[in-house]
């Protein structure tokens, strides 16, 4: 890395830096920070004296400038206790929440993650759960409040969901049937389901309604069955990042939908069936449509072929919404 002509120089285990975020430091401020880069890079010596507020934020500033976990890590563990509180205090909301995901110090990760509101702490929970259980399962015991409220109703958080699975499964099928019921309302649902229940348990019985909706072998044919499947996936869509396995047990139902999108009479249509799915379902046709190369059937793979190239001309004009957001940017 380069702060101007007052770095080091360069050395394979420098990291890179995102120089737009340094680009306005002082020549102070960068010969500090170039000293501290070959502290800890180079001759792999820690901080231990007190910093003043100042130099604490710039680490800060510098924590988020690199683009990896392990390059982050190197700078808290340059630091010592009282530096690293302050230090990660100075960070923003999203920076504190990726240290759950790499930092190793259970103690401290213990101490920052008391300090959050109720809402963060779940947040939190959210994103550990499967890339660290251990982390999870410590950090669970420290949360502020076992009670929620659901439209100002008291409910005390159940760690038995088998005790009401029948009960939450019908409901949940009903939803999906019942015509007078919303989209909203599904996804409402799914929300419902992730502050009642320990994840653990609501990853399991997410499965399960997968596997439920799928024997159901509801065709997508009409414009009611359209809704059911909507229905489906706005309830479906708020597990997709907390259980990463789900986008593999949706996929026939994708699929499905894909086939149903192909029959619409214009890409016009198309575009505007598509653009009432949530943003993360229409993610995961647009992976489906671009791994056409990869399907055996050539039916289907021609299928898959027309419809990216439809949708990916379409996807010009003005009016595609979260279907133009999707296939430009993500």
């Amino acid at each position: 890395m380069t702060l101007e002509n007052k770095a080091p120089k360069q050395h394979s285990s420098a990291p890179k830096v995102n120089a737009d975020l340094l680009a306005d430091l002082s020549d102070t401020d960068k010969q500090f920070a170039a000293n501290l880069l070959e502290s800890i890079f180079i001759k792999k010596e820690k901080t231990t004296a007190s910093l003043p507020k100042d130099q604490l934020n710039l680490i800060s500033k510098l924590i988020t400038s690199v683009p990896t976990p392990v390059m982050k890590e190197a700078f808290l563990d340059n630091l010592s206790k009282s530096n690293k509180i302050k230090v990660v205090t100075a960070l923003n909301y999203s920076q504190q929440l990726l240290l759950f995901t790499f930092h190793h110090d259970t103690q401290f990760l213990t101490q920052l993650f008391k300090a959050y509101k109720e809402k963060q702490q779940k947040q939190i929970l959210s994103v550990i759960y499967k890339k660290n259980p251990y982390l999870y399962e410590a950090l669970k015991k420290e949360m502020k409040t076992s009670t929620i409220y659901i439209e100002h109703v008291k409910i005390e958080k159940s760690s038995d969901l088998t005790k009401t699975y029948e009960k939450e499964r019908e409901l949940i099928l009903d939803i999906f049937q019942n015509s007078g019921i919303s989209k909203e309302a599904a996804a409402k649902e799914s929300k419902r389901l992730l502050n009642q229940y320990e994840l653990n348990e609501v990853e399991t019985f997410t499965f399960e309604i997968i596997d439920a909706f799928t024997e159901l072998n509801i065709e997508m044919n009409s414009p009611p069955t359209f809704l059911v499947y909507l229905k489906f996936y706005f309830f479906m869509a708020a597990f997709l990042d907390i259980f990463p396995n789900t986008e593999r047990i949706i996929k026939p139902n994708l699929e499905k939908t894909v086939i149903f999108l192909s029959n619409l009479p214009s890409p016009e249509w198309i575009v505007k069936v598509l653009n009432q799915f949530p943003i993360k379902i229409i993610k995961l046709i647009k992976e489906i449509l671009i791994s056409y190369n990869r399907q055996t059937d050539s039916k289907i793979r021609n299928i898959y072929s027309k419809l990216l190239t439809t949708i990916t001309t379409a996807v010009g004009s003005s009016d595609c919404g979260n279907v133009k957001f999707v296939f430009k940017n993500m």
